[in-house]
């Protein structure tokens, strides 16, 4: 007669846990030979996990920071818009390398810009009214701030533009 083994439902659990995370490596595996193959750059949304484009993988860490891999799973670049971190990765796959390193380094700079102004803002909020100069100090650079902020937001908008309006062909 034949034997019966028992099995735990925390080993169940466990080797259903592992076959879901194969699947899902599996599947992105595909997603990556299919748009490596392609010639033109395929969007594809990843659940949980951000966007493959073309040969690279756009995962999102916050609303505001994007990190990009290859299809190694090695790190390549942090983005802060999302918009800019994809059309990078599809300058890249169609071999626009001076627009991709365009949009890389006018995003870099308007994230550090715009991280300059919130934290402008926020020491401009919590300083005392009866500091005049501090508070002085405080509006003049906000104001700075600000002004070379719209202009690098202009600057980086006019590239993700002319980038989205490449003709991509075979």
């Amino acid at each position: 007669m034949a034997e019966f083994t028992t099995i735990k439902k925390s080993e169940i659990k466990e080797l259903v846990e592992y076959a879901v995370a194969h699947v899902q490596q599996w599947s992105i595996d595909e997603l990556f030979k299919l748009a490596i193959e392609s010639k033109k750059p395929l969007c594809i949304p990843v659940k949980d996990k951000g966007f493959v484009v073309g040969r690279y993988l756009v995962e999102k860490i916050t609303e505001n920071h994007w990190k990009v891999y290859d299809r190694n799973q090695d790190f390549v670049r942090e983005f802060y818009y999302k918009s800019s971190a994809i059309l990078y990765c599809a300058c890249m796959h169609i071999r626009k390398y001076q627009l991709a390193q365009d949009i890389y380094r006018q995003d870099t700079l308007y994230g550090r810009i715009d991280t300059d102004l919130n934290i402008y803002k926020v020491r401009l909020q919590n300083c005392k009214k009866t500091d005049g100069f501090k508070r002085d100090l405080y509006v003049a650079r906000f104001i700075n701030s600000k002004l070379v902020h719209d202009h690098a937001y202009t600057k980086l908008r006019k590239l993700l533009d002319s980038a989205k309006y490449l003709q991509i062909r075979e």
